[in-house]
């Protein structure tokens, strides 16, 4: 018997007071909304489920990570909110078995949700071997489901099934491996960067709003403050732009090469 799990991009689009808001990095999420979807027939929003957790928009584009305390907080309240049990569970590269669950969030709540782990990637497991899973609710969608192949290591929300990966690949499949593992850690270099600038351009209009709200200042004083602080926003700008750039250049190199060890 396979392992059977509902894929997700990690990727989601939804309507935010009137407007459309697009998240990244959701997969964790996703994997519970699959769950409620599917187990419990409701149809939550991943706002909606954030929300429920305790956070706020600042994570729209940031991975649950259990060593971040406010992914943690998040991850408990939501188990608490929703009284569900989260079992994690790592899924190998080099194997199609899984081991006992890594991690368990709210022990002795009753429901269980299996959550497989990939390296940096949460998918919602449907069933599968010695997995404790709850049977489809009359009202569920209809979900696809993925049979579980190993994946290639991703840090990124993207990953590749890939087949029967062993020592018997060619030389050139493990160097293009090692290749796409470099362009993946140049990706998050850049994006750690990104979040970085990001945080720095709202400093700086959050400061500048300051100043103009201050009156402490007088009208020389804060002529010479926001012009500073124009130079540098300016700077930044550029910097970030420059980055986006680099990151599109990345990202479609790195599509490219999945292209190449998807057909050898």
């Amino acid at each position: 018997m396979s392992y059977y799990t509902i894929p997700n991009s990690g990727s989601v689009r939804e309507m935010y007071h009137g407007r459309e808001i697009r998240m990244y990095n959701q997969c964790f999420w996703i994997s519970i909304q699959d769950y409620l979807a599917y187990c419990r027939g409701e149809r939550r929003s991943i706002i909606e489920i954030k929300e429920m957790a305790g956070l706020d928009r600042d994570t729209d584009y940031k991975m649950a990570d259990w060593e971040n305390p406010i992914f943690r907080r998040g991850i408990e309240r939501i188990a608490e909110v929703l009284n569900i049990q989260i079992r994690f569970y790592h899924m190998y590269l080099d194997r199609r078995q899984i081991d006992d669950a890594a991690h368990i969030v709210n022990e002795t709540a009753r429901d269980i949700v299996n959550i497989a782990f990939y390296g940096a990637h949460f998918e919602f497991i449907i069933t599968g071997p010695n997995i404790a899973s709850c049977r489809p609710h009359r009202n569920a969608p209809v979900i696809p489901k993925n049979r579980y192949e190993p994946k290639i290591y991703k840090k990124g929300t993207d990953f590749i099934n890939m087949k029967d990966v062993n020592v018997n690949k060619s030389d050139r499949f493990m160097n293009a491996y090692l290749e796409l593992m470099s362009v993946s850690e140049l990706l998050d270099e850049n994006k750690n960067a990104l979040d970085k600038l990001e945080e720095g351009i709202q400093d700086i209009i959050n400061s500048t709003r300051e100043i103009e709200e201050n009156e402490e200042y007088n009208t020389d004083e804060k002529k010479e403050l926001l012009q500073l602080y124009s130079k540098e926003f300016t700077e930044k700008e550029q910097e970030y732009e420059e980055l986006i750039k680099t990151n599109h250049e990345l990202k479609q190199q790195y599509r490219l090469m999945v292209d190449d060890i998807q057909r050898m």
